[in-house]
């Protein structure tokens, strides 16, 4: 990161993000032993943990094609295996955390089996703000005092980012530190998967309260979303689609039958209202999605699950194409 972080750590944080690592349970490597939260420092308000074998589902292919990423992202990925031999698809898996919502107050972790010495040459080589050198613990590490940054290296693993939190993910890693318990019933809520993200809400919430004091349309569920404590989002990539779940944990069980209650409603008027589209073809189609989506509550969980399958979203897009009269 020009004037932070040399080329090689923005493209190490770029494709890593994108590739994104395993969800729920225990590899190989020196953190092998530990639930993937167990490397989350206590003060995160935000975690993510994903597959990287995920980048070669079909789906995630055509996901980052429809998005405009992906020649971006092929080009990331072969930059960052010239420079430092990293193949983002023989990680083990990745965890991003942000300890605030300032997206530099985060930290990446990728495990693996790294060449150190061919990392280290990339570092020099593209180092241009002169990083210093030093360790934490016995993990050799370079920093900048500037950016209050970091980039730890090991054969087993690679952390990146705000440095504070980089020392703390080492902590945790040999065994030190407080872990962010406060997510793991949620993350056991969640089990496996590709994607799977944890979010402390009542952190975020003052900010999507002002937002929904200004936009009143937003809807029941985000006004009523100050019962709401922690949130989680699931993504599997299969070969045929998406699955998606969204799982809300509510501060009180009266408050969960109120939120499950409300999301209900709101998907009847969405769908009356989309039956009277004049489009027949999207509204054909927004059925049948809107058909695909299931709530559920469990004690103080409510959980929001949709699947899309590519046929419904090739069925959508030409739908979207073919539209002749505005929604």
């Amino acid at each position: 990161m020009k004037g932070r972080y040399s080329v090689l750590l923005v493209l190490l944080v770029i494709s890593s993000v994108v590739a994104v690592s395993y969800s729920s349970g225990c590899v190989g490597g020196s953190s092998g032993e530990k639930n993937w939260l167990e490397l989350v420092p206590s003060d995160a308000v935000l975690a993510v943990n994903v597959n990287p074998k995920v980048t070669t589902e079909e789906s995630f292919i055509r996901a980052l094609k429809e998005a405009g990423f992906y020649n971006e992202y092929i080009d990331d990925v072969n930059t960052l295996k010239e420079k430092t031999g990293i193949d983002i698809n023989s990680l083990e898996r990745a965890i991003f955390v942000m300890e605030s919502s300032d997206e530099e107050n985060s930290a990446l972790y990728a495990e693996g089996k790294f060449d150190v010495s061919r990392i280290e040459q990339a570092i020099e080589k593209e180092n241009e703000t002169s990083l210093k050198r030093g360790a934490y613990k016995g993990v050799e590490m370079y920093y900048s005092d500037e950016a209050k940054a970091a980039l730890a290296l090991t054969k087993d693993y690679v952390i990146v980012g705000r440095r504070a939190i980089v020392e703390d993910m080492i902590d945790l890693i040999k065994g030190n530190g407080q872990w962010a318990k406060k997510f793991s019933d949620i993350g056991k809520k969640l089990g496996r998967g590709d994607v799977v993200v944890v979010a402390d809400y009542s952190y975020f919430y003052g900010s999507v309260s002002k937002n929904t004091e200004e936009n009143p349309k937003i809807g029941s569920l985000v006004s009523a979303s100050s019962a709401v404590d922690y949130i989680g989002i699931k993504i599997d990539f299969t070969s045929s689609g998406y699955g998606i779940e969204f799982l809300l944990h509510a501060k009180d069980l009266s408050s969960a039958k109120e939120i499950k209650n409300d999301i209900n409603a709101s998907l009847t008027l969405a769908g009356s209202w989309v039956k009277r589209m004049q489009n027949a073809n999207i509204s054909s189609v927004v059925t049948t999605l809107m058909k695909s989506i299931k709530v559920s509550r469990d004690g103080q969980y409510v959980s929001i699950k949709l699947t899309l399958s590519e046929d419904l979203l090739e069925s959508l897009k030409g739908a979207m194409e073919r539209r002749t009269v505005e929604w």
